[in-house]
């Protein structure tokens, strides 16, 4: 990052953050959305979860996932 909107700690412990070349911060399912889109194998999905609704439904699946991944963690892990 330039100095700029650099997240709070409590922001980084919340989800998950990507700074850009250009100093762009994405966070959430965008994060996760630009860096699917920069692997060859995910890069479609990345493309789709930038068009609108699929992103509305990508960010809330991700807030849902974020705010239970100890217990989604507990019932991965068995």
């Amino acid at each position: 990052p330039h100095g700029k909107n650099i997240p709070s700690e409590h922001e980084l412990r919340n989800a998950v953050h990507l700074f850009d070349d250009a100093g762009r911060m994405y966070r959430g399912a965008d994060a996760v959305a630009q860096l699917m889109s920069i692997f060859p194998k995910s890069a479609w999905l990345g493309r789709v979860m930038h068009w609108p609704g699929i992103r509305q439904v990508a960010r809330g699946v991700y807030a849902l996932v974020a705010k239970n991944r100890v217990k989604l963690a507990k019932f991965v892990e068995g």
